[in-house]
Formats: C-alpha cells, structure tokens, sequence
C-alpha cells in the first residue's frame, strides 16, 4: 500500500503535469455554468492560464464562449506554438459574450492582448464597464522579436466605453500592432474613441465609431509612422462639440481611407487630412462623405511647417464636402493674401494659381474630382441610416482607381462590399460606405399633365417581380413588410392586390435578366399639384410560397413644377 506522503508527492507530481500540459487542436468551452475542468473553463482566466502553456498542433483550438456575462478583465499572453495553422478562435454563438469590468479595480480594462501575441482570433464578442481602454493590444516598439500582437483578427466585436473628451479613455487603443484584421466591429464612447500608433498592415473594414457627442478625436491614428493601413466602408459619427471626426495628423503615414462617412457637429473639423509634421504624409482619402453640421469645416488640409508652406504628399480626391453651418475646406497654414478657408471651389481655384505649394515628387492629388453638397442619406441625424436616396449625388462618382504612391505597400485594390456587404460593381461605384445596388432614376419635366420616366436598376433581383408606387407629402413611402401596402396617403396607391390609380403606366412588370425596367408615372393636369413633393419606390418580390419582399429601392424624390 502507497503511503500518505508518497500519495501526496504523486498527487503534486500528476497536478503539475496537468498544469504544465499543452492543450491540443479541437472545441473547448468557456462556460461558467461547466466543469472546472478541461476540456471546459470556468472563466477566461482559466483558458489564458491553460493557453499559457502552449498549444501543439498543426490544428485549431476552437473555444465557444458562453453567451453570458463574465465580470473579469480578460488578459492573454503569448501562446506558444500558434501559426497560420495552428489557430486559437474565441466564438460567441447567439447572443454575444460579454467581458464586463464593472466594480473592478480602476483603472480597469476589458480585453488586453499582450505582447507577442499572434493568430488569436475574437467574435461575437461584447466588452463594457471598463474605465480605461476597451479592447487593447499592447506593445511596445523594442524587443526581439518585436513586441507586439499579429495576424490577430476581431468580428462583431462591440465596445462600449464612458462616454467623455478625455483622450486617457479609449473603446480601442492599438499599439503596434501588425497585420490584424477588425470587421462589423462597432466602438463607442471615449476621449478618443479609436486610437492607434506604430501600427502596420491594419485593416478595418465595416466597422462603426461612436463619439458618443464628447470625444476628442472619434479616430486618432497617431505617433511614429502608423503605416499602411485601411478604413474602408467605415462610420465614424458624433465627436465632441469642438472634437474632431477623423484626425490623421501627428506622424501619420501611409494610411487608406476608403468609401468611409463622417457625420460631426463641431467647431473643428470632420476630417483633418494631414497636418504637424514631414511624416503626416502619404495618406490617401478617396470615396468619403464628410459632413460637418457644426460651424466648423468638413475638410481641413495638412501644410507643413517650412517657409513657404508646402502641402503633404497625400492623396485625395472624390470625396463630397457638405458644411451647411461652415466651411467646406480650410487650409492648416494659410499665406495671406491665399486661401485659408472657404468652398471647394475656392480651394480647387487657389490651389490652381499656387501648382508650387504641391511638393515635388509624390504623384498626390487634391480633390479635383470631389464636390461640395449634400450627399442625400436617408437619415443623416441619429438615429442615423448613412444609405443613399435616390439622386444622391454619391451614386456613380466614385473612383475604383487608388493611388497607392512611392510610401504605401498595402494593395491599391478595389473594394469587393460595402458597409452592408452588398457587391460593388467595377464601374461606377458610388461615394461613401454605402453603395445603393437597387436605384431608381428618373426624369421628365415633371409639369402636371406630363410624364415622368423611369429606369429601374435591381442588379441582385434579376427576372423579380417589381411593383411601384408613389406618395405625395413630406416623407417616403412606408413600406410594410407583412401587407406590401406602399401608400400612405391613398392619393398614389398601389398593392398587391392590383388596385392602382389610373396615373400609373407600366406599374408593374419582370426585371430584365441583368436586372433593369422602366417604369411610367403620368401627372394629371391639376394645377394644385404644383409645388407637391412626390416620393416614388419600387420593392422586388421574392417569388415561391411564402413570397415576400426581396429588396426596396432608393426613394426617388421630385417637386412638381409650375
């Protein structure tokens, strides 16, 4: 028989062994409600110890994430032996996980990615209750090999941070992190509510930022040459009343933004395009709403600190300005009697009698494609729907050419998706981070008693059933999904039923095989029409039992004319 003491010196030997194992590819679980043991965790600590270890492949661990709450800061190290194919995945299936750091030592944090860390991958992930940095990949320049985090990626990841213009708080703070990825990710709240420096090879794509109408800066990439990263189909909104939307000054070098929107009320400005110094350079701005409903500008461009002034090697260009409390455009380093703020159309005017303010070299551009106005959203105040109208200025003036300049290695492609992962064609691509597939274009002289003539584009809907209506008033038509009733107002009325007023022609038809139709609306000769603001929309029916609504088009909005 084992004596007590050999017992125990087994027992001790068996429990470091355990401890010391590395976990194996395949599914665990983080569920508090589970085991304590292998291959469950009761708490996110638990799993980062255990990861601490090491992993040994080739093969994924893959941990589901219980759908509750756990009240812990989450902070994970490196784990040895994670590769391009030996992943660690942390997945939320339903409902999100959620990291809440409420009642925790301040200053507190939600979840902290350590130095060296790589191929960790987040999803479905909710992070609150923290008072200093959301989500926050930490490191640090030195070291070998380089601290910092990598070839980490982050989904419908949301962060929810105090909402103040202190810049000590952030919904995301990355430093020096390379090659990470961030999609539908949504960031709240904070001084600056997304921060980085010494980032490399970033990419966030549609994800939203919320300045929660107090930050500082809603985007802040600052410091020591963040380099070749992209925002693309992005939203940033609601700075603080004398905060800025997107800042990119301070170092800022080699950084994309596009088909991104920017909606700020504030004295400053939407978008600081370049500004401090020689490394706030190399940027590229294409395909952006920028709108600005303070007294500030929508767009103020860098110019560096030499006598004369120079502009930076950065790139901009159809872009829409809309300041209708402001200005359009101000220039950082006016040079009386030069511009200094204005309209596009005096900068674009200014910058042609100056061509030596642009430095030698560097193949920039400066907004000789984009316009000033209002870019037609269908919602442009919060609750905000950043989707075009019908006859947004937007539809169609995009560039799919990006200049990718002798600084910046990210690849100048075109984007495949906008915000709502609806396809983006080749040509023709619209301005902002939504591009409008089902669209509605008219025209006519829109008198009464003449007609208005419609083309219908559905490119998604091919061979569909589409039905048209219209509605007079101050709003577009409600469409309610249940009944498919299209009219408010019972002046143009049109269901499914076929019951339509007798103005209509060609009402309702089959989309062609590539998506398109025309369509009819003819104005009756009642002079009390004049000036009558009438709004006209199509749905696509999706065919099969049950049917139901495919897709709505953009409104098409006109005044009937004298």
């Amino acid at each position: 028989m084992m004596s007590s003491r050999r017992s125990l010196v087994a027992a001790l030997f068996l429990g470091a062994s355990v401890a010391s194992a590395q976990l194996l590819p395949g599914n665990y679980t983080i569920d508090p409600a589970g085991p304590a043991a292998p291959p469950n965790f009761q708490t996110w600590a638990a799993a980062a110890a255990a990861l601490a270890t090491g992993v040994s492949g080739p093969g994924n661990l893959n941990f589901q994430v219980a759908s509750v709450t756990f009240n812990e800061t989450v902070t994970l190290g490196p784990v040895p032996g994670t590769n391009a194919t030996t992943q660690v995945n942390f997945v939320a299936v339903g409902a999100p996980a959620i990291i809440d750091a409420t009642g925790l030592p301040v200053p507190s944090k939600g979840l902290v990615l350590l130095n060296q860390v790589s191929y960790l991958n987040f999803e479905n992930i909710e992070i609150r209750g923290f008072s200093q940095y959301g989500l926050h990949l930490f490191g640090v320049a030195s070291g070998t090999p380089p601290n910092r985090a990598t070839f980490c990626t982050f989904k419908k990841i949301l962060v929810d941070a105090p909402g103040t213009s202190s810049t000590a708080v952030n919904a995301i703070r990355n430093e020096n992190a390379w090659d990470c990825t961030f999609e539908d990710c949504t960031f709240r709240g904070g001084g600056y509510t997304g921060y980085s420096q010494q980032i490399a090879r970033n990419s966030y794509k549609r994800c939203k930022f919320d300045g929660k109408n107090l930050a500082t800066n809603v985007l802040a990439p600052f410091n020591t040459n963040d380099a070749d990263n992209l925002w693309e189909n992005c939203f940033f909104h609601d700075c603080g009343p004398s905060g800025t939307g997107v800042n990119v000054d301070l170092s800022s070098y080699g950084n994309m933004f596009w088909h991104n929107t920017i909606i700020v009320n504030t004295s400053a400005r939407a978008l600081h395009a370049g500004g401090c110094c020689a490394w706030s350079r190399a940027n590229s701005f294409r395909n952006n709403i920028v709108i600005n409903t303070g007294t500030g500008v929508a767009v103020r461009y860098g110019g560096t600190t030499a006598m004369p002034p120079l502009l930076e090697f950065n790139d901009l260009d159809n872009n829409i300005y809309y300041a209708p409390n402001g200005n359009a455009c101000a220039w950082e380093r006016g040079v009386a009697p030069g511009f200094t703020v204005g309209t596009l159309a005096q900068w674009q005017a200014f910058l042609a009698a100056n061509p030596a303010l642009i430095p030698p070299a560097g193949g920039t551009s400066w907004d000789p494609n984009s316009f000033e106005g209002d870019p037609s959203l269908v919602s442009p105040v919060s609750p905000y729907d950043i989707r075009l109208l019908g006859l947004s200025p937007c539809e169609n003036t995009g560039t799919t050419t990006y200049i990718a300049g002798p600084w910046i290695t990210y690849p100048a492609y075109s984007p495949a998706d906008d915000f709502e992962k609806d396809p983006r064609p080749s040509t023709g691509v619209d301005i902002g981070a939504d591009e409008a597939l089902v669209k509605l274009l008219g025209s006519g002289p829109g008198q009464p008693g003449t007609t208005i003539n419609f083309q219908l584009v559905a490119t998604t809907d091919p061979n569909l059933t589409y039905y048209m209506a219209s509605s007079l008033g101050a709003g577009p038509i409600p469409i309610d999904t249940r009944f498919i009733n299209l009219s408010p107002d019972v002046i143009f009325i049109l269901s499914l039923n076929g019951v339509l007023p007798s103005i209509f022609s060609n009402y309702a038809n089959v989309l062609s095989a590539i998506g398109e139709n025309t369509a009819q609306l003819n104005l009756p000769a009642v002079m009390a029409l004049a000036g009558t603001t009438i709004h006209t929309g199509f749905v696509t029916i999706q065919g099969g039992a049950p049917s139901g609504i495919k897709s709505i088009s953009t409104t098409y909005i006109f005044t009937v004319i004298p």
